[in-house]
């Protein structure tokens, strides 16, 4: 996360990889859609970091958005 903190959504992305970290070890649909998202996340290089950050939208990942 370090590498985009200087991106134009940084602020949004770090409040929603919070939320994940948060509800990546609970049970249930949230926490399997937060260790989804954390793995890709990890697993991006840092050109993909800074282009996902630099066009980052609020929401995007937020475990709580597939809630029925």
């Amino acid at each position: 996360m370090r590498l985009a903190k200087d991106c134009k959504g940084y602020e949004y992305f770090k409040e929603e990889v919070k939320l994940l970290r948060k509800y990546r070890t609970n049970y249930g649909k949230v926490s399997l859609v937060a260790n989804h998202w954390m793995r890709e996340i990890c697993n991006m290089n840092k050109t993909e970091i800074i282009k996902l950050v630099n066009n980052y939208e609020k929401g995007t990942y937020n475990p709580f958005k597939y809630e029925v």
